[in-house]
Parts: structure tokens; sequence; C-alpha cells
């Protein structure tokens, strides 16, 4: 099975949350992960839509679609399963200028309320490291 790319914003604190969240409940391994700033975007990704990418959480799937703010959230939490995809399904729902409004609301003050990372890459247990990619 290939793996879904979650792509977040390494020096982010609610982006390190998110990916502890992913962590915790992907209990198949579906993803993998690499920081925005790191060398596998540049790989698996073309130049131009890189420099299209808004500052959001990113996911190329394992059959190559792209998924940028709420729709990444939601395509996330479907893949990692019940009951998180629940809440996939209810965002999937909503109107796609409300969701991505609220994503960007978040978006904007993320680093005021959850801080911000100097390291771009944290100490990872060994039993994760290759879920994580640069």
């Amino acid at each position: 099975m290939e793996n879904h790319l979650l792509f977040y914003d390494g020096n982010c604190g609610l982006c390190h949350a998110w990916v502890n969240f992913v962590l915790h409940f992907d209990k198949a391994s579906k993803f993998k992960f690499s920081p925005l700033q790191g060398e596998t975007i540049k790989k698996v990704l073309d130049s131009d839509l890189i420099e299209s990418l808004p500052d959001s959480i990113v996911v190329k799937s394992a059959t190559g679609g792209v998924y940028m703010k709420a729709r990444a959230v939601e395509f996330i939490l479907e893949e990692i399963g019940l009951p998180w995809s629940i809440f996939g399904k209810f965002i999937e729902i909503l109107p796609e200028n409300f969701k991505n409004g609220c994503y960007d609301v978040v978006a904007r003050y993320r680093i005021k309320i959850f801080g911000k990372k100097d390291d771009l890459c944290p100490i990872i247990p060994k039993e994760i490291q290759n879920r994580f990619l640069m």
C-alpha cells in the first residue's frame, strides 16, 4: 500500500499538534509526514503547484489527488477512521466558502495562539521515524 503524504508547516505549533493527532489515530499508518519547507514536497509536487500553495496543510493522496485547507482536513479525518470519519463527512457537507473561511481564520491566528516551533525537525521516536520524510 502506498501512503498518503501529509505536508505541514514545520514551524507551526498547531501543525505539530495536528501531526501528533494523526499519528495517534492513524492506526493503519496510512499517512507519512513531511514539512512544507522540506525536500520531499519538491520531489512529489510540480513546482508551479508548490508556488501556488496556501500556507496550509496539504495532502497528496496515494492515488495522486492533492487536497488543501478544509478539504485536506476532511480527507485526513475520513482516512483515519471512526469516530473521526464521521466528523470528516460532516465537514464535507458544509459549504466550501464557509469551511475554508473558518480554516483561514484559524490559520491567520495559529502562530499567535499555538506558537512557533524553532526547529523544523523535532526528535522523532525510532518506532515512527519511517513515517517522516524530509
